[in-house]
């Protein structure tokens, strides 16, 4: 039985709107999927799957992995690897006190806050404004024109 199959995967349409989060370095926030013997196997906000090993839940020794997490906990961890399959190896003792990435953190590192349209104003608002208007005033009409046509066809005139 494979991993995923245990896992189930996360749906596809969800995953392509959602910002990659799992580069290594990065801090994220995910749920615990499964408590494991030598650790935590954690699936983030975007759908990345990887495992906190014991020896990176915590400074101290820990003995007991259940103590620290259970099953459905949301915690916070640092990207400190990728391994071939596109799992990734995460560490909640370097991610202790830090605050997780936010898709907007790293979307303003990108730029993307700039304006797409500089010139961009109250003219071409009311340009495109009164186009949308048109448009919608042809489709009701042809939309009209439509409906008579295949009224008429089946017989089925208005009285």
């Amino acid at each position: 039985m494979s991993l995923c199959s245990v896992l189930g995967s996360p749906d596809p349409r969800k995953r392509s709107f959602l910002i990659k989060m799992a580069a290594v370095g990065n801090i994220a926030g995910g749920s615990v999927v499964r408590v494991l013997a030598y650790g935590a196997l954690v699936r983030l906000d975007d759908g990345s799957l990887g495992l906190v090993h014991i020896s990176e839940i915590d400074d101290k020794y820990v003995r007991d992995i259940s103590e620290y997490v259970s099953e459905g906990a949301r915690v916070i961890v640092k990207v400190i690897g990728e391994k071939e399959g596109g799992r990734f190896e995460f560490s909640m003792r370097k991610a202790k006190g830090a605050e997780p990435e936010t898709a907007e953190d790293i979307v303003d590192d990108f730029g993307a806050n700039t304006p797409v349209f500089k010139d961009y104003n109250a003219v071409t608002r009311a340009a495109f404004d009164d186009k949308l208007r048109e448009f919608i005033s042809d489709s009701t009409e042809n939309l009209a024109d439509i409906r008579r046509h295949h009224e008429h066809k089946l017989g089925l005139k208005r009285r």
